[in-house]
């Protein structure tokens, strides 16, 4: 009995100087309640930064392309200085005698000077000038023609007269010959009217091209004095008219 007692007294000394050892190992912890009336504070922390996102690099420039080449400008030549044009002297008719014959008349009448004369044409050479044209009258229907007989020319009684064409054929005078200084001669056979008007001509020669058309021209149109056959009456009659175009007498 006495060697377990003596045991259990080993023992218990053994577990006492187990837990002193353990209690001078391990540190010691010191707890402190926390207070009960400690304010509690919260702070508001600031939110995450966003993530960065990373731009695009922005596309380099293209190159700008090489200035075109400008063609040098052409030297413009300078106009041509305009010629002087000499205008074309006006025809001289001062020494210009136009000449014309009629059945049993004839006349020559040195145009250009420019006075109006009204004598009336008698036989052999007179000088005569047609008045300034009159303005021209608007278009009309020509007059229809009269419907009458044709006596020849011997058988009239009264041979129809011819106006004063000198000025008129003065107009018509071509301008080619005008310049080169040409004369000549034209035969027209024109019929006059009853009324005295001739309507019809036609060219039988010229002596120069553009002779015949003007005595032409100068003929039509123009007023005559009325033929008479041997009883008194107004009748129609061919005749053949020469225009003599002279220059420089």
């Amino acid at each position: 009995m006495r060697v377990d007692k003596h045991l259990l007294e080993l023992s218990l000394a053994v577990s006492a100087l187990a837990h002193a050892g353990a209690g001078l190992v391990l540190p010691q912890r010191s707890f402190t309640a926390p207070s009960a009336s400690a304010p509690v504070e919260f702070v508001a922390l600031p939110p995450p930064p966003a993530p960065r996102v990373d731009e695009p690099p922005e596309p380099e420039p293209e190159p700008e392309p090489p200035p075109a080449k400008r063609a040098a400008p052409k030297p413009i030549a300078p106009a041509p200085a305009p010629k002087p044009t000499s205008a074309e002297p006006p025809a001289e008719l001062s020494g210009t005698t136009l000449t014309a014959e009629g059945p049993g008349t004839s006349f020559a009448a040195p145009t250009g000077d420019g006075s109006e004369r009204r004598e009336p044409i008698q036989s052999g050479t007179a000088p005569a000038s047609a008045p300034p044209p009159k303005p021209s009258a608007p278009a009309t229907a020509p007059a229809p023609k009269p419907a009458t007989s044709t006596v020849p020319l011997p058988d009239l009684a009264r041979r129809p007269e011819p106006p004063a064409l000198a000025g008129t054929l003065a107009r018509h005078y071509p301008e080619d010959a005008r310049r080169r200084g040409v004369g000549g001669q034209a035969v027209v056979r024109a019929r006059v009217d009853s009324d005295g008007k001739v309507r019809t001509a036609s060219v039988v020669s010229e002596s120069e091209p553009g002779f015949g058309a003007a005595c032409q021209r100068t003929l039509i149109g123009s007023k005559w004095s009325p033929p008479m056959d041997r009883e008194g009456r107004p009748v129609g009659t061919w005749v053949r008219y020469t225009c003599r175009f002279r220059v420089g007498l």
